[in-house]
């Protein structure tokens, strides 16, 4: 009897041995998956960050060369402007001595047609 509890207790251990086997395997198994689900989570990932970092380069030299292009456009605003109060200042030069030559010629014309009367005057005093 003392046997055959021996033997009983010897046969439940190698069944709780083997039971603890299977377990240990099949966690061992499940840390594996997890592991390498792991790996891809962590390299696709890094295959994220990586796309995103060029992504973000490429953004940046897209803005600097915007920026670049966008200085050039206010500098050659900047001559238009300069060009446009230039003209302006000329065409009002222009007008205004235009108004003053304009006034001179009234002038001439008056004193012209004065000197005119003095002339017929004086030609009708010698004649007579």
């Amino acid at each position: 009897m003392v046997q055959d509890d021996n033997d009983k207790m010897k046969n439940e251990l190698e069944q709780k041995e083997a039971e603890t086997r299977r377990l240990l395997y099949s966690m061992e198994e499940q840390r594996t998956g997890f592991e390498a689900e792991l790996k891809k989570v962590q390299d696709e990932r890094a295959q994220t960050v990586s796309q995103q970092l060029r992504q973000l380069n490429a953004q940046k030299s897209t803005i600097a060369q915007l920026e670049e292009q966008l200085g050039a456009k206010n500098a050659e605003i900047d001559i238009y402007k300069q060009d446009f109060d230039s003209e302006r200042k000329d065409r009002e030069n222009a007008h205004s001595k235009v108004a003053e030559l304009e006034v001179n010629v009234m002038e001439l014309t008056a004193r012209l047609a004065d000197k005119e009367t003095e002339l017929a005057e004086a030609r009708k005093e010698l004649k007579s």
